[in-house]
């Protein structure tokens, strides 16, 4: 499912302690929703009551939108197949744009017949090449229309038996040029409820934990900021104080030495 954001102004949780919460810490029976629970409104509902309020720099974004940006200025999806030794063995277009909406992608193969990986990729509109101090990534998302804020949402269980539910919430940002340069970068939050241990209804559920996760890495949150019961996801105050501090002037340090004086051979790290 996707959810319409909602903004909130800059606000940062504090770091958890040091013991890890009772949820955490109990064993985990991870199981998705039944057939009847992802089709029924109860898990829409839950996930809107609780999808987070983004902290976002300013008005000019860009913001977590709908996956569907990445191909809006009529890129197909490509394919490359990669042999064992990481060689491009064939590329080759895997659906075309007018489809891309209509396809189930899921049904794409991750492998061809002779068991070679196969990998997808979309090329997003513009690319990191700068004019007039602005990037052609910016230009075209200021040009863009259509950008609604975008939330999608992944309901499963964390331990039915004892009501332990989990609503991960996925934001996709069409590119990143903060700390490197990349198009298509996903971030995501898990939101932990406890509540009856069936599909109930938004109200019989409260937060009882806050997990930010990147790259293999798992942030929690103790006291997070919130509005009503919508936590606040997003930039990060050391983010925001980077971007309010003046003299950031580009700076690197050299260490230079010798590699092999015999040889000449000189290295500056």
């Amino acid at each position: 499912m996707y959810l319409s954001l909602a903004l909130a102004l800059p606000g940062m949780g504090a770091p958890h302690a040091d013991a890890p919460p009772a949820w955490a810490a109990a064993p985990h029976a991870v199981e998705p929703l039944s057939a009847a629970e992802e089709i029924g409104p109860a898990a829409q509902e839950i996930a809107r009551r609780f999808n987070p309020a983004m902290v976002l720099p300013d008005g000019d974004g860009p913001w977590p939108v709908a996956v569907g940006y990445s191909w809006s200025g009529g890129a197909d999806l490509q394919a490359r197949t990669v042999g064992d030794d990481g060689a491009v063995l064939r590329t080759e277009r895997a659906v075309a744009n007018a489809d891309l909406d209509q396809r189930a992608w899921d049904e794409l193969p991750a492998r061809d017949a002779a068991g070679h990986k196969i990998e997808y990729w979309i090329d997003g509109p513009g690319d990191d090449h700068t004019r007039d101090g602005i990037s052609d990534w910016q230009r075209r998302w200021r040009e863009a229309p259509g950008k609604t804020p975008t939330q999608y949402a992944h309901v499963f269980w964390l331990n039915r038996a004892r009501g332990e539910l989990v609503v991960q919430y996925w934001f996709f940002y069409p590119y990143n040029e903060w700390i490197n340069h990349h198009e298509g970068d996903w971030e995501h939050i898990n939101v932990v409820l406890a509540g009856p241990s069936h599909l109930a209804r938004a109200s019989a559920y409260r937060a009882v934990g806050y997990e930010y996760y990147f790259h293999g890495h798992r942030l929690e949150t103790e006291q997070p900021i919130r509005g009503g019961d919508h936590p606040r996801g997003g930039i990060s105050a050391w983010q925001r104080r980077w971007r309010e501090a003046p003299g950031k002037t580009p700076t690197q340090y050299a260490h230079v030495f010798w590699l092999n004086r015999a040889r000449g051979e000189l290295a500056v790290q």
